[in-house]
């Protein structure tokens, strides 16, 4: 007889994943201003009075560029389950170096997403995601750079960024990336993240450029000033992953 397939809905391990390079302190800040509503949001019962999400955990992962400094140019912290831990695990991000424009996003993506994950049945390891078929796994990108085309890092260097998405795909990751609109190349010249499109096309991936209300670029700091833009922008983020947290048992 066939084993009835079983389904695990509302069980997500989440990362939220930001380039901690200079340019991005007043992103930080104001994602640490406004996570709690995040949350809030996630755990919100529904039309029909249901909560999307019954059980979360979540951590901050920080990444720098790569060349600059191999040795600590990955910031990574535990799964929690309080949201006062993720405010000190912000606290403990410090936006510095990034010289160069393109960042290490594809590095810290594999990195992210190749980590170990815990055994079948035992109890969640907070440095593991949990096990695949426990739990939906997230992935939440903040970046106001475009990604360098070859990942550097010794574990999966020579990558590009198809053999990223085929590891977000394989692993089952929704991943969602923030951005401006645009930004200034080293020349100076208005560029949109075409790339990140093409990191969008893998399976559940959206990318989300950041405009103001005339449909202009909107930089990560004014977005993190802004509590109106940032409400809205994690209110719609909360609804996506309710939606897409159920991971099916194969």
């Amino acid at each position: 007889m066939m084993s009835e397939e079983k389904k695990v809905k509302g069980v997500v391990d989440l990362v939220f994943l930001l380039d901690s390079t200079g340019s991005m302190q007043e992103c930080i800040d104001g994602l640490k201003a406004n996570i709690k509503l995040f949350f809030q949001r996630l755990t919100t019962r529904d039309e029909h009075n249901q909560v999307p999400v019954r059980e979360w955990r979540a951590k901050v992962v920080g990444f720098r560029d790569y060349d600059d400094n191999p040795l600590n140019w990955l910031v990574d912290n535990p799964f929690t389950t309080q949201v006062e831990e993720l405010y000190g695990q912000l606290d403990g991000l410090v936006a510095t170096g990034g010289g160069d424009i393109p960042e290490s996003l594809l590095d810290a993506l594999y990195a992210v997403v190749e980590q170990e994950e815990t055994p079948a049945g035992a109890l969640p390891d907070p440095q593991c995601w949990r096990f695949r078929r426990e739990a939906a796994r997230a992935v939440i990108a903040f970046t106001d750079a475009p990604f360098k085309p070859v990942i550097h890092a010794p574990f999966g260097r020579g990558g590009t960024v198809d053999d990223v998405i085929n590891r977000i795909m394989e692993k089952r990751v929704l991943l969602t990336v923030v951005t401006p609109y645009r930004y200034l190349d080293e020349h100076d010249r208005v560029r949109e993240f075409d790339e990140m499109h093409v990191l969008a096309e893998a399976d559940k991936a959206e990318y989300l450029p950041l405009k103001d209300a005339h449909g202009e670029t909107l930089s990560l700091a004014s977005f993190a000033r802004d509590h109106e833009v940032i409400t809205r922008l994690l209110t719609k983020l909360a609804k996506t992953l309710s939606k897409s947290v159920e991971t099916q048992v194969l």
